[in-house]
């Protein structure tokens, strides 16, 4: 930061090195280079590795940032992706999980003690004795081993038996439904609306069978 020598002015230069002058601490999108250096030096290297913010310290960062990027504050507010845009990031979005490598580490990072809702290893849900391989091999073989949310359109071809009603002792075959991983999980979200949803699937199918 210098003064300018005509109007005094103080002139702010861009903390990535470039040299360009800016009102703020990055030139547009400047900051991305600072970002994208941090994920490419070893973990060792890291200015914070090893170190962990105080308390007092995250509730500076969070009042400093508090309604920051709301509303009218979001550099994003009243904007729209492109057409363009929007298949860019779902041709990404499926490119990235068609590398095993990716899947793996997701798997990995997402798992066991290192999932947000690991518990101890304590497996809450008792299924009953009804629930066998048997039983889930036959409706994937009455869904023609297909998710059944009509806008599924995921890479991933792991299946699971989702029970409609959310009572895991109710194993009735149409209380039963294939959908793929993904949207297993997504059924734990908006209950209402894909309890109705896979209720209408259901009663199609048996009656077009």
């Amino acid at each position: 930061m210098i003064y300018g020598l005509h109007n005094m002015n103080l002139i702010n230069y861009c903390l990535c090195g470039c040299g360009k002058t800016t009102k703020k601490k990055y030139a547009p999108g400047h900051n991305l280079r600072i970002r994208n250096h941090m994920k490419n030096i070893p973990a060792e290297l890291h200015p914070m590795h090893g170190k962990h913010h105080t308390a007092e310290t995250k509730n500076k960062i969070s009042a400093n940032k508090k309604g920051k990027t709301c509303g009218e504050n979001n550099p994003f507010y009243g904007k729209k992706h492109t057409e363009e845009t929007l298949e860019k990031i779902k041709v990404a979005s499926k490119n990235m999980w068609k590398s095993s490598e990716h899947r793996e580490n997701f798997i990995f990072k997402n798992s066991g003690k290192n999932h947000w809702h690991w518990k101890g290893g304590r497996f809450i849900k008792k299924y009953p004795k009804e629930w066998t391989k048997e039983l889930r091999e036959t409706i994937k073989y009455r869904d023609n081993f297909k998710c059944q949310n009509s806008g599924c359109d995921n890479i991933v071809t792991t299946l699971n038996i989702h029970h409609i009603d959310y009572n895991i002792k109710n194993c009735h075959v149409e209380n039963l439904i294939t959908v793929c991983a993904s949207c297993n999980v997504k059924a734990n979200h908006k209950k209402n609306y894909w309890f109705n949803y896979y209720k209408i699937k259901i009663y199609n199918i048996y009656r077009e069978n």
